[in-house]
């Protein structure tokens, strides 16, 4: 053991360091390397679990607008027209139907005048003409519902089917943008740590 004044020379040992303190923080630093290699590698996964997730997200959004148009246009263009075709065609087989009944009627009171037919037969007829003046009145009844509510009704519930499809696309898109940003922050900081991490251990060593 060295004492005050005694002389070196050179290899002499003159004191020890205790390594024990750099030790136990190069173990830790080596701990903390590890831990956001883990780290790193779990937030570079959830990178790419919401990027395949913003992508499935935006194509549903998409198809469920491009659903809405496309009924939308299919009832603009072929439901619509051909309801109310069909409505127009009750109407004038109703009025054609009326014309024969009415027909019909004053033949039997013709043919009653002559007694060819009896009061009962002009009864019948005259019960055959308001059936089909109450059919007329029916047909153009639905006729004019259709064209006056329930065309109205249900051109505005598929409009409004598209708005809300255009808006699910926009939100879906603004949140993907935010959960994205989000993930790309949180794996920029694991790398950042990382990198500190291995440059304190660097150090150490």
């Amino acid at each position: 053991k060295m004492k005050v004044g005694d002389k070196v020379s050179q290899g002499d040992v003159i004191c020890e360091l205790d390594s024990s303190d750099i030790k136990r923080k190069l173990q830790q630093a080596t701990l903390d390397v590890r831990k956001a290699e883990s780290d790193l590698t779990a937030a570079k996964e959830q990178l790419s679990i919401q990027e395949s997730k913003n992508k499935s997200d935006l194509a549903a959004a998409e198809v469920e607008l491009k659903l809405a148009q496309i009924d939308l246009l299919g009832y603009d263009k072929v439901d619509y027209p051909a309801k109310l075709k069909a409505a127009q065609q009750d109407v004038e087989m109703a009025k054609l139907a009326l014309k024969d009944k009415e027909d019909l009627l004053t033949q039997q009171q013709q043919l009653l005048s002559k007694a060819f037919v009896t009061s009962s037969d002009v009864k019948n007829a005259e019960v055959e003409l308001i059936k089909a003046k109450t059919d007329l009145d029916k047909k153009e009844s639905d006729l004019h519902v259709l064209t006056e509510y329930t065309h109205e009704k249900d051109e505005a519930d598929k409009k409004n089917k598209v708005a809300q499809g255009e808006s699910k696309v926009g939100q879906t898109k603004s949140e993907n943008n935010s959960n994205l940003a989000q993930k790309v922050a949180d794996a920029q900081t694991k790398e950042q740590t990382l990198i500190l991490d291995k440059e304190i251990e660097r150090h150490l060593k």
